[in-house]
């Protein structure tokens, strides 16, 4: 049986994950588990980062393959990071994509491939959150609040004392003259 009666080129091919990095410094995945302080979970074509990454770690790498060997430089990719942008790329042979600068929010890049013979793939979901910068969290917010109301409390409290000084100082001047004004008079 030779190769066109097989219809071998005309199954649905998989794409694997071949690494994902955050940051082109800290591998999350290397395809064949999670690795270092990331925790990562694979199920069939569905991928998460199972923790939170942080506002500093904003730039992703994602490599993927499709083992279809007959003319492997003819594969192609398209990528979609649902959040971020608003469609698919176009096909293009690279088998890696990167996004840098992420703003803080909920993310899934969709990724598919097809093979020589136009035959598209299951798309591939990779799911992950970058947390928002600290300044830009709840508790920085409530904290700029309070020292904000500790600020306005504490001029409020130091302008009154100002005026409660100044008043006892004219005060004092008053007694004084009026003091002044009745020793004169009675030396009359």
């Amino acid at each position: 049986q030779d190769f066109a009666e097989s219809n071998l080129h005309k199954q649905k091919p998989f794409v694997f994950i071949r690494s994902i990095k955050v940051n082109n410094d800290s591998l999350i995945y290397n395809g064949s588990g999670s690795m270092g302080r990331y925790q990562f979970q694979l199920k069939e074509s569905n991928a998460s980062i199972n923790q939170s990454l942080a506002y500093s770690e904003n730039k992703i790498s994602v490599t993927v393959m499709l083992p279809f060997l007959m003319s492997e430089s003819n594969n192609q990719y398209s990528y979609f990071l649902q959040g971020y942008e608003n469609g698919w790329s176009e096909w293009a042979p690279s088998n890696s994509c990167e996004y840098k600068n992420l703003s803080e929010g909920n993310y899934k890049l969709l990724i598919k491939a097809r093979n020589v013979f136009g035959v598209e793939s299951n798309k591939l979901e990779i799911g992950f959150e970058i947390l928002a910068p600290w300044y830009r969290t709840l508790y920085s917010y409530f904290g700029g609040l309070a020292l904000l109301v500790i600020l306005i409390v504490l001029i409020t409290y130091l302008v009154q004392k100002r005026h409660r000084d100044e008043k006892y100082k004219l005060e004092n001047i008053i007694n004084l003259r009026t003091s002044e004004i009745i020793n004169q008079k009675s030396k009359i």
